[in-house]
This record gives C-alpha cells, sequence and structure tokens, in this order.
C-alpha cells in the first residue's frame, strides 16, 4: 500500500491536479465529445498519428499504441522518470498543497530525508542570491556579471549568488538551524583533514543553483572570480554528487528550457551554465549545458523525450574537437537526428556572440553537420584526398568510428552510411563491407568473449522434430483453454474494480494463487488487501492507492475495457442472475472457471502421484491410500471429460 502517505491526501492532489492542464504543458491536445475527451501525439513514443487520449472525466490518459496510461501520478513518474513519492511531492507542491511533515522522504543513511536536503538547498539559494545582489561583499561578484553582459532580470530568474571570502560563511549564516551533517550532505561543507572540523565549499565564487526537471534546487556550480585564489582549484566547480545530484543525469537549464525544446522539438546542448545563461538571455529558449562532464547516454535519452533533433555545440579548441569525437562514437546509433556544431578560434558560444552577433551563432546552429558528415569532414581536413593512401586513412577512421557504436550494427542506418561512403570516396561498397568486416571481426576477437548455454548433442533437431504444429488439434485446444483462463482472470478484475461489492464473495471462492499472470495476480492482491483494511477496491480507490506505474497501468487499462463492456451494468441486472447461486452470472463463469482450473492442477498433481506409486506395484499389492488415489484420478477424468464452459 502506500509508502507514508495517506489516501486522502493523495486523493486531495489528485482531485485538485487537473490531468488535461498537466499533460497540456507538454503535449498539444485536441478536444473531442464536447471536451470529455482529448487527443494528441504521445509523448513516450515517436508518434506521428495521434493515438494519445487524456479523458476528462476519469482524469486518466491512454496512448493506444505504446500501451502507456493511468493517472496524474503515472503521467509525471513517466514523463520525468522519478518515483511515484516524488511525483506526489511535485503534484502536491504544483496544486500549492502543504506536504504532511510525517510523511516526508525516506531517511538517507545518515538519517537526513530528501526533503530535508531540498530545504536546506533552497534555504542556500536564497542566502547566495542576496549575497549577490543586495550586500557589499557581493558587489564585485555582481559588477563581473553586470561586465559580461547578464542582466538583472536573468540573474533573478536563475537565481545566480555568490559566496563570500569566509571558509566558514554558510556554517555561520546556519546558526544551528542546520547541522553540520546535513550541510555535508547537502554538499555545501566538506570535513577538514584530520576530522578538525568544516570548511565551506565554493568560497568566493559566482553561485549558479543547479535544478531537476520539477525545478528543485538540487545542486550548485560556483564560478572563480577572475584573479582570485579560488581559480586555483578550478574556475568551475561543481557540487559533490550526492542523494539528489548526479552530472550524468542532469542537464542544466532543462527545466526553463523543457518547453522551449518541445516547441522546436530542437535541443541545443552547449558546454556549461554560462554559455547556457547567455543563449537564454537572448531568446535561445532551447539550450541547455552539460555540467562539468561530456554528454552521456542518459542526457540522450532524456533529450529524445522532447526532441527530434538534438545539436551539440563545442567550444573550437582541442578539448572541444576531442569532445565532439567521444560524442559521435556514443551516439552515432541513437534514434535522434545528432548534429554537431564546433565554434572557430577557439570560441565557446558566449565569445562567439560577443564578438559576432546572436544572429551570426544562430546560423551556424542552423547548419550545423550531422554528426557522421562533422566527423567525414574532420578526416578531410586531416588526410586530404590527394592520394590513394589518404582516401584508405579517411575509410579506416570512418570505419573504425562505426564499429565503435555496437547499436548501429545490421541497421538501417548502418547501411545508409556506407552506402555514403562508397559515394564520398569513390570505393566500391563491396570493398568497404569487406573492410568493416574485418574491422568488426577484430573488436569482437579483442574483447572479453561472453560465455553461452549450449544445448546437449541433437537436442536443437529433436526439439524441432517435436514441435506441435499450429494446425493440430492438440496445439488449438491447449491455445483455446489458456485464452479461457487468461478472459477469466482479466474479467474477474474488471468485475471487481467495476462492482466492488462482490469483493468478499470473490474472496470466499478464489485466491491469489488461483492467477497465473503475475501483475494480475499482484493486483488482485492489491485489492484482497485494500478489502481486509476495510476500503472499497473501486477503480477510483485502487488508483488513488497504487503507487507501481505498471500496476496503475493495468487498472487502467481494465477500467476502459469494463466500461465499454459495462459490466457495472451487468452486475446490477437481475435478470442476469444465476439460478443457484443469486449471483450474476458474468461473475459465475469466471469464478467457476478458474476454480475449475485449480482443481485441474490438483487432480493432474494427484493422479500424476497415483500412477507414481501405482507403477511400483502390482495390482493385487495396491494399499486402501493407493486405491483411493486411483479412484479420485478416475473421478476427476469424468468431471473434466463433462465440464462445459
Amino acid at each position: 500500500m502506500s509508502a507514508g502517505f495517506q489516501s486522502d491526501f493523495k486523493e486531495q492532489v489528485r482531485t485538485q491536479t487537473d490531468l488535461v492542464n498537466l499533460v497540456s504543458e507538454g503535449v498539444a491536445l485536441t478536444a473531442q465529445r464536447g471536451g470529455r475527451e482529448y487527443v494528441g501525439l504521445c509523448p513516450f513514443h515517436d508518434d506521428h498519428n495521434p493515438s494519445f487520449r487524456v479523458y476528462a472525466e476519469q482524469q486518466s490518459y491512454r496512448c493506444w499504441v505504446c500501451d502507456e496510461g493511468g493517472d496524474c501520478f503515472s503521467f509525471v513518474m513517466k514523463r520525468d522518470l522519478i518515483n511515484f513519492r516524488e511525483a506526489l511531492e511535485y503534484l502536491a507542491e504544483r496544486a500549492g498543497i502543504e506536504i504532511p511533515k510525517h510523511s516526508r522522504s525516506n531517511r538517507n543513511s545518515n538519517g537526513i530525508s530528501n526533503a530535508d536536503l531540498y530545504e536546506i538547498l533552497l534555504w542556500a539559494e536564497s542566502l547566495f542570491h542576496n549575497s549577490l545582489v543586495k550586500t557589499e561583499q557581493g558587489k564585485e561578484a555582481l559588477d563581473y556579471m553586470l561586465d559580461r553582459g547578464f542582466s538583472q532580470e536573468t540573474i533573478l530568474q536563475f537565481r545566480i549568488g555568490y559566496h563570500p571570502k569566509d571558509w566558514n560563511w554558510i556554517q555561520n549564516q546556519s546558526q544551528g538551524r542546520f547541522s553540520h551533517e546535513a550541510l555535508r550532505t547537502a554538499g555545501l561543507i566538506a570535513k577538514r583533514d584530520g576530522n578538525d572540523g568544516y570548511y565551506d565549499h565554493f568560497v568566493d565564487r559566482v553561485m549558479f543553483p543547479i535544478r531537476d526537471k520539477q525545478k528543485r534546487t538540487v545542486a550548485f556550480g560556483g564560478r572563480a572570480l577572475p584573479g582570485s585564489d579560488a581559480e586555483n582549484k578550478g574556475k568551475y566547480q561543481n557540487s559533490p554528487e550526492g542523494p539528489l545530484f548526479s552530472k550524468s543525469r542532469l542537464l542544466y537549464g532543462l527545466d526553463v528550457a523543457r518547453d522551449g525544446i518541445f516547441r522546436t522539438k530542437t535541443a541545443i546542448v552547449v558546454e556549461g551554465y554560462t554559455d547556457c545563461i547567455t543563449c537564454q538571455q537572448l531568446g535561445m529558449v532551447n539550450v541547455v549545458g552539460v555540467l562539468g562532464t561530456s554528454l552521456t547516454e542518459m542526457h540522450v535519452q532524456e533529450l529524445k523525450r522532447f526532441a527530434d533533433k538534438v545539436i551539440l555545440v563545442f567550444d573550437g579548441d582541442d578539448a572541444g574537437q576531442n569532445a565532439a569525437d567521444r560524442a559521435i562514437s556514443k551516439f552515432l546509433s541513437q534514434e535522434v537526428d545528432l548534429r554537431i556544431l564546433a565554434l572557430p578560434d577557439g570560441l565557446d558560444p558566449a565569445e562567439y556572440i560577443e564578438q559576432n552577433s546572436l544572429e551570426k551563432f544562430q546560423d551556424l546552429v542552423t547548419n550545423a553537420k550531422e554528426a557522421w558528415d562533422f566527423k567525414f569532414v574532420a578526416c578531410l581536413e586531416k588526410y586530404g584526398t590527394e592520394s590513394l593512401d589518404s582516401c584508405e586513412r579517411i575509410l579506416n577512421e570512418m570505419l573504425e568510428l562505426l564499429s565503435l557504436s555496437p547499436g548501429l550494427a545490421g541497421s538501417v542506418r548502418e547501411n545508409m552510411i556506407l552506402g555514403r561512403l562508397e559515394n564520398r570516396l569513390g570505393v566500391s561498397e563491396i570493398v568497404i563491407r569487406q573492410k568493416y568486416k574485418e574491422i568488426r571481426k577484430q573488436k569482437r576477437t579483442t574483447s572479453r568473449p561472453q560465455t553461452q548455454m549450449q544445448s546437449p548433442a541433437g537436442f536443437k533437431d529433436n526439439n524441432r522434430q517435436r514441435r506441435i504444429d499450429p494446425q493440430q488439434g492438440e496445439f488449438k485446444s491447449i491455445l483455446k483453454k489458456s485464452q479461457k483462463y487468461d478472459l477469466a482472470e482479466q474479467e474477474l478484475l474488471e468485475i471487481i474494480l467495476s462492482a466492488p461489492q462482490w469483493i468478499e464473495k470473490i474472496q470466499q471462492q478464489v485466491s491469489v494463487q488461483d492467477f497465473e499472470h503475475q501483475v494480475r495476480a499482484e493486483l488482485l492482491q492489491f485489492c484482497f488487501d485494500m478489502a481486509e483494511q476495510g476500503q472499497e477496491p473501486s477503480y477510483h480507490n485502487v488508483t488513488i492507492a497504487l503507487e507501481d506505474p505498471e500496476l496503475k497501468r493495468l487498472a487502467q487499462r481494465i477500467d476502459e475495457i469494463s466500461r465499454e463492456k459495462k459490466i457495472a451494468e451487468k452486475m446490477r441486472n437481475a435478470e442476469q442472475l444465476h439460478e443457484e447461486t443469486s449471483i450474476p452470472i458474468l461473475l459465475y463463469h469466471a469464478l467457476d472457471i478458474l476454480k475449475f482450473r485449480r482443481m485441474e492442477m490438483e487432480k493432474e498433481n494427484l493422479a500424476a502421484k497415483g500412477r507414481t506409486q501405482i507403477s511400483t506395484f502390482t495390482s493385487g499389492e495396491l494399499s486402501d491410500s493407493d486405491r483411493e488415489l486411483l479412484k479420485q484420478a478416475s473421478q476427476f477424468h469424468t468431471m473434466r471429460a463433462g465440464h462445459k464452459k
């Protein structure tokens, strides 16, 4: 059941969240059926023909292609890749609902909860910002930011701040409000060598809050002032990774740029937060930055959910060129239009815009080369094409690049690239493919071999000979029986969610062990648990209490099907009652089928046991218990032959 939150709180959050408005923040929806239903492109797969439905009356959604579905909690969990608790807290904050203190996030190993960390970091953000804009200590840092072209509005929007030149400043400002361990866990202070007290991170640095997709501050980036002692420890410094912060997952500015990326279907990725802020200030609303690390696969997976095209902008120095090469090999096989721009003269975006213009920078971005083409042009500049040797070097380097992308093997994209190499270099595709095959083979032999399970000699041939022909009656019989049981499980759940008043009768006759489908069995157990706690397991109550997205998705799908089949109406119809039991015929049939399967399995086991025992004796040596087993097995086979659906 719910981990730490009462159902009434979850219901309050759910009822005060309009799913249509929530989804509309990132999905263009069109009203149908008088506003009862909304249609749009699914945000969870590459959708070109609107297959995403939001049902206003039920406050649920479903994609009829990728089968994603659920309620407001499911949507935020899937959209932002977060767990139920985080989704609940996000939606509560969005709706202006105070989160009960006793239900705050689980505590970390040192006893400090994530909620505590969010509170500390928000406090620190305000402290740093006020230090920059309101104190004499921050005047030099503020002048530096204004001289670099950052406006007062931008400084306010991004809550840029300053940590004074004082190694105990953040600790003194806390004044016992937060413990040293809490400040350390939040990444604001660290222990001195020899365990002799603590010192502040980020001393004498301009501070940039780093936020997650829910706009919560999770870390900071600090930029040393030019000429300061802090520069000796690096121009830029990020918070240490911790419970809330992972550089390989977060992109700076995504909380601001997400809507712009979604609208333009293009994400521009720069190398740092100052470049990101500069572009945002100038109106480029789809720019994000990496945080002292190269672009990772998790970054690309995140951006692919909003964008069809990702443009990586690297500084024009050697480090930028090397970063571009790493990105190409890593993401060439990704199903995204990946483009790369290396700025000239070793400039970063802010410097290029300052020395040229925003329009020229936007032109470079618009005309950025495809990742593959960027690498090919770099090889041309490196080797030229004047000799056979130079062409061979280009071919080898390009094929080496392809071999580093394991997801590319055998794909359409791989074939297209090999065809382009033929056209660009004038080398036969047969020769190119042979060379490529040799390089891949060499990669395989030098990498660690994987252990494979070996089948016993002759197993595959024997198995192939024994495979049941789908046209044979035995296969059809097995398939039909399986479908019958599958339908009974489905219908029983439809009945529970539509007519939960029958839950006690159902519990008396079937158990969770009677279900073979694992996820349906888990949902049945959840309904039974609710009933035992005195709650009706209606669809409404179940979806409020459920936190597991797969179970929630199953419940939502079952509810849709049951409404189409008018299960609730059939359960209320007195004309459709079973004569002997006075329960609805639909429920009687589902229970009967599942009970019969249970009996079938029990009797089959019993019969098997009887055959095993009987085979060791002659008929004259049978004991009374052996004869009873044989009798029960015979009775069961007679009963099974006469059983009708």
